[in-house]
């Protein structure tokens, strides 16, 4: 960017520069627009049938291909994220209480068993097959087991 001078402590732009610099400015602007147009989105979500595959290696502890190491993960992120919120889901039904000895591995089973007995429900969306995969093995014991219902002023 190209100055004049300094008028009063303040730095003073040359026309030119503001000139120079608008078709610039106005083809970055159209290619970033450009370009963001043309990447392919992922999916919103996953699939049960998506996952099946990658949280029966997570199940069976076997190792992962390079290519499948993407997907094991997604299946032990999703299986720990809705371990941690499941017990205060709001919909009794889909609430679970793993124990804590409990391994992501056996929890990956209960959801690949789930899946499996429901395989006509596979395209739904990995998260809620998995919650209710985790709820129909570990269901809570009481309508006020979980940790929303202790937050919300329940009783222990």
């Amino acid at each position: 960017m190209s100055f004049i001078g300094k008028r009063s402590g303040r730095f003073v732009r040359s026309a030119y520069a503001r000139k120079s610099c608008l078709p610039i400015a106005i083809a970055v602007v159209a290619m970033t627009a450009l370009s963001i147009g043309a990447c392919p989105a992922e999916p919103a979500t996953h699939t049960g049938r998506d996952l099946v595959e990658a949280c029966r290696r997570v199940a069976n502890h076997s190792q992962p291909s390079p290519k499948d190491n993407e997907d094991d993960g997604v299946c032990v992120g999703e299986i720990e994220a809705l371990n941690w919120l499941a017990p205060g889901e709001i919909e009794f039904s889909l609430r679970s209480c793993v124990p804590d000895a409990v391994g992501v591995s056996q929890m990956a089973q209960a959801v690949v068993t789930f899946i499996d007995r429901n395989h006509d429900r596979a395209n739904e969306p990995f998260e809620g097959l998995a919650l209710e995969g985790l709820a129909s093995k570990w269901p809570c014991a009481r309508k006020d087991d979980g940790w929303l219902h202790r937050l919300l002023g329940g009783s222990e």
